[in-house]
């Protein structure tokens, strides 16, 4: 019902109190529905999961999107490459117009002066997305990814013996159905090809190394190992932002086959960028522009800035405690070696990553969300929807045209995961002292 309410909102642009109170109701409910689960043993199936979430999402496949409107850079981008035209020559602002569709388009695309900052990968979506047919074949390609994520995530968790119910954590959460089926983002896709190389590692192990790390899984091909480079490739490729997850998955990825893990990655880094040079590195300096410029929504960063004068110290110190926090998860992924600890320290790193980041839009949670079904807690869950705070600046921008930030919109974001994870180890220290006071009465010697 909450989603029905959200899909029948006349403009989501300016919803941002219905989205957020709607999207809280959801995630209430799953993280209820599932703790109800693993208690009576009686979790939900793979075909009930799957077929939810495909009703979820089309729900919103026929709207216009409203709340980004990135997908028309997608657009633009799939037409230049369908027109065989390197949509990293020119800025759409600086490309003539060869049709009124496309005159048109171009002047739905955000910051048109900027030449595309998407990776060669994503530039191969955005053509088969164009191919099928403008915002809904678009959305069409990127929700039938979404799906498939769903699925690799419970073949997940199925080779980790986890819940398969789990996988409603992220098929049926308010934030990829509505940043895909409602705003169609691309990183939806990287997910998936992100989460389908940690399904070829899992899938050439012996099933009960990934719940026992002192079993010897069966040996693996060189094909394998090959094509999990490829895969990680291709999510590198789609969005910049799985890089971040690179490390963790070289660390575990064959150790005794690497050399066709590296193969397969530098084969199919340098295909996908021949197929764009010389003009790929024009998106560079667009990329130059993000990381130097870019910001949004960024709790730490901003008052960082405030701090220190400088939005380039900032930005500094905010790299240095993420590389930092990644070390530390790097080394205790290879020290532990094993599946369970390959997705929680991508989790933390996600997690890390959003708090730090001085850009932090909702869809760049999906990769949090994506890890929720094996190493997710409450903090998590709860930062997962806080995000959706940020929409609150549509509402302005979408009244009067003007983007004007919330001061205190970046601080309810990161204060909602906070609270939560807060209350969850109160809620352990009570527990335990429960558990403690009750050992204490049934055995008195001690």
């Amino acid at each position: 019902m909450a989603y029905l309410f959200l899909c029948l909102q006349n403009n989501l642009g300016v919803a941002a109190p219905e989205i957020v109170g709607a999207t809280g109701l959801i995630v209430i409910l799953i993280g209820m529905g599932l703790v109800i689960n693993d208690k009576s043993g009686n979790g939900w199936s793979p075909t009930i999961i799957m077929a939810f979430a495909a009703v979820f999402r089309l729900m919103f496949l026929w709207r216009t999107p409203e709340l980004s409107d990135d997908i028309f850079r997608y657009i633009f981008d799939g037409m230049m490459t369908v027109s065989g035209h390197n949509p990293y020559a020119l800025a759409p602002a600086n490309v003539l117009p060869s049709s009124p569709q496309m005159h048109g388009l171009i002047s739905q695309v955000n910051h048109p002066h900027l030449i595309t900052i998407y990776p060669p990968a994503a530039q191969l979506v955005f053509a088969l997305g164009c191919f099928t047919g403008g915002v809904f074949g678009m959305k069409l390609v990127l929700v039938l990814f979404d799906l498939a994520t769903c699925g690799v995530i419970i073949k997940l968790l199925t080779h980790l013996r986890l819940p398969v119910s789990h996988a409603a954590l992220y098929a049926w959460h308010p934030l990829p159905v509505i940043e895909t089926g409602a705003s169609g983002h691309i990183d939806a896709t990287a997910v998936f090809f992100l989460l389908s190389a940690f399904l070829i590692i899992l899938s050439t192990s012996n099933s009960k190394k990934a719940a026992d790390p002192t079993q010897t899984g069966s040996p693996a091909t060189g094909c394998f190992p090959f094509a999990a480079g490829v895969i990680i490739s291709f999510s590198i490729f789609t969005k910049w932002m799985p890089v971040i997850f690179l490390p963790c998955f070289l660390i575990i990825a064959f150790p005794k086959k690497r050399r066709h893990v590296f193969s397969g990655i530098l084969i199919t880094s340098a295909i996908l960028l021949l197929l764009f040079l010389p003009d790929f590195t024009n998106s560079l300096n667009t990329l130059t522009t993000y990381l130097q410029r870019w910001e949004f929504s960024g709790y730490l960063f901003r008052n960082l800035r405030e701090m220190t004068g400088s939005g380039k110290t900032a930005r500094l110190i905010c790299v240095s405690l993420f590389m930092a926090v990644s070390g530390m998860v790097y080394v205790q992924i290879f020290l532990k070696n094993h599946p369970v600890a390959l997705f929680k320290g991508c989790y933390v790193i996600a997690f890390a990553f959003l708090i730090l980041t001085p850009t932090l839009h909702p869809w760049y949670a999906l990769y949090l969300a994506a890890f929720l079904p094996f190493a997710g807690g409450p903090a998590g869950l709860v930062f997962s929807w806080s995000v959706f705070l940020s929409y609150r600046v549509m509402m302005a921008y979408g009244l009067t045209g003007q983007w004007v930030e919330t001061g205190g919109v970046p601080l309810w974001v990161v204060s909602a995961p906070a609270a939560a994870a807060g209350v969850s180890i109160i809620l352990k220290f009570l527990n335990g002292k429960a558990i403690n006071s009750n050992s204490r009465r049934a055995n008195p010697e001690l």
